[in-house]
């Protein structure tokens, strides 16, 4: 039976704010607009050469599906290429590292509204026990 490895990522849900960097956070919500201290998104800086080498692959093979002759050398690359894409784990990677995004992006915009939505330290405290424990 053939096995197919890949990366798998997880968000691994950082401490607690301290009351320090909760009011140093506090105060740049409220007095800095657009104020953005937690990590953004980065698929195609992790994916870049093997979404480049998918994206062309399904491009070429799109192109030839529609020719007379669908055996052409260059169509079967690019399906070999496809096909290369899912059996090595590439495919995988990406919906995993997709997930490790959203897990990421719901924390922090979780942690973000309880920063702003809290009056002080105690309060923010409340508001995200029970989704952070």
């Amino acid at each position: 039976m053939a096995t197919i490895s890949y990366v798998k990522y997880q968000f691994n849900y950082p401490e607690l704010l301290s009351e320090e960097n909760y009011n140093i956070l506090k105060y740049n919500f409220k007095h800095t607009p657009g104020y953005a201290p937690f990590p953004k998104g980065g698929f195609f800086k992790n994916f870049k050469i093997s979404s480049i080498i998918c994206g062309a692959s399904a491009f070429v093979q799109t192109f030839w599906i529609f020719q007379e002759d669908f055996t052409d050398t260059i169509a079967g690359i690019g399906l070999f290429l496809i096909f290369g894409c899912l059996i090595s784990g590439v495919m995988f990677s990406w919906l995993s590292f997709l997930q490790f995004m959203i897990d990421r992006h719901s924390y922090y915009s979780k942690l973000k509204k309880a920063i702003i939505a809290s009056s002080n330290y105690n309060e923010f405290i409340q508001l995200v026990s029970p989704d952070f424990d």
